[in-house]
């Protein structure tokens, strides 16, 4: 009896369930559903995460912004869904507060008068003129201050630092462009619609410094700053301030990576990359090379056209001083590691018709660029992945051996014709003479 009445009057233990009956009204704003869903979910106590987060998602209304955006990222903390739905909040309330300053009136009554001009036609080009130029002030494109007061040198364009990058969630996503009479011919791929290119996008440019300032290794800064330190040092004299190379964090060689090695030895260090979309292997790792190196079999192979190659008026010069006339140069993605720490690189390769045991050269400038540490003792290269962290990638030992082997069969041993006879050939030549006096 005791136990009936004590379990009748025990309460109920809250389920991560009870979430998917909370939906959103049809007027209501996504700040009070969202309040009310959180005061919800903090009353259970052992809330289930994911559960909570396809709740929430379920509860919004139909062809929202923020549900199609959930429906995007595959996200599983209900802190972080919550963190992002302050930003579509904040975007949501803008919308409204500017859709009330609109005199909605005035524009019917502007929109009359258009379809009645029977010169309408004639005057289009210079209205819209006045309204891309009305929009962009609102938007920001041209007429929009900046928003920071220096931008970083960048080495790429600003639609191929999008394309590599685009699919990261740690882009800050632009408000939708809410006005009318946008050009329906000019194509924003970071806002995703219509009204202006990619490449004029100030959105864009703010979005890419605001990641280089939060210390994304996200694109290349312009590698003069060293050239010129070195040429005008002996000028500007001791006392001459140079900005301060990116922080980096320490790295070490360990006798983990000496593992699976084969030493003694005094092999080169031979990785594979994805270069474009193929993987390519036999790439040697030359420090001691200015240049990148793709060699004409290894592009012809990949399914690259001469027609890609942007010619050059220098020749290639070797560490013997002999030159080599250079296809032309083409500037290529690199991918370096794996997947989930990997760094994307927009690299320039020049390309030269000679034979090789490689298909690969990789030189200072992408070592640079990567911020990357090289031992050849270890065979490894050390490298900071798009997240900023020291990775590292092995070298192939076994490959590099048979590309060394591969340049000995293809080396000319014939002794070269003004090579001196030896002194036993010069001594039989000697009595030879002596004989047939």
């Amino acid at each position: 009896m005791f136990v009936t009445h004590f379990v009748r009057n025990k309460r109920r233990e809250k389920t991560t369930g009870e979430l998917m009956s909370i939906k959103q009204g049809d007027s209501e704003s996504l700040r009070n559903y969202v309040g009310r869903f959180n005061a919800k979910a903090i009353t259970i106590p052992k809330l289930q995460q994911e559960v909570a987060v396809l709740a929430l998602m379920t509860g919004l209304k139909e062809r929202t912004a923020f549900r199609s955006y959930l429906g995007r990222k595959k996200l599983t903390s209900l802190t972080e869904v919550l963190g992002k739905a302050n930003d579509f909040i904040r975007g949501e309330e803008f919308d409204k507060v500017a859709a009330a300053k609109s005199p909605t009136g005035d524009k019917k009554e502007k929109e009359k008068d258009r379809k009645e001009d029977k010169y309408r036609k004639d005057r289009k080009p210079e209205t819209s003129r006045r309204r891309e130029e009305s929009n962009t002030v609102k938007k920001g494109q041209v007429g929009r201050p900046d928003q920071y007061h220096n931008y970083t040198p960048l080495t790429m364009s600003w639609t191929e630092i999008y394309e590599l990058h685009k699919k990261d969630d740690k882009w800050q996503r632009p408000r939708k462009m809410y006005y009318k009479g946008r050009d329906k011919s000019k194509w924003c791929e970071f806002h995703r619609d219509y009204g202006h290119v990619t490449n004029y996008c100030k959105d864009l440019k703010d979005g890419i410094e605001d990641l280089i300032t939060r210390g994304y290794s996200l694109v290349e800064k312009r590698r003069f700053a060293s050239d010129l330190r070195r040429l005008f040092a002996s000028d500007l004299g001791p006392t001459a301030q140079w900005p301060a190379p990116p922080r980096m964090p320490s790295v070490a060689f360990t006798s983990e990576d000496a593992k699976g090695i084969i030493y003694l030895h005094d092999d080169l260090l031979v990785v594979s990359l994805q270069i474009s979309t193929v993987m390519v292997h036999r790439i040697l790792v030359n420090g001691g090379s200015s240049a990148n190196i793709l060699y004409k079999e290894t592009f012809e192979k990949m399914g690259l056209e001469a027609s890609c190659l942007k010619p050059i008026s220098y020749p290639v010069i070797g560490f013997t001083g002999a030159s080599v006339v250079s296809e032309g140069t083409i500037k290529l993605p690199v991918t370096i590691g794996e997947v989930s720490h990997s760094r994307d690189m927009m690299v320039e390769f020049l390309v030269v018709d000679v034979p090789a045991a490689y298909n690969t050269i990789i030189g200072r400038p992408l070592i640079h660029d990567a911020h990357a540490v090289v031992s050849t003792y270890h065979l490894t290269i050390i490298y900071m992945s798009n997240k900023g962290k020291p990775k590292k990638i092995k070298g192939n030992q076994e490959s590099a051996r048979a590309c060394y082997l591969t340049a000995l069969k293809h080396s000319d041993h014939k002794r070269p014709a003004e090579t001196p006879p030896s002194a036993r050939k010069r001594r039989r030549t000697e009595n030879k003479a002596k004989r047939d006096m």
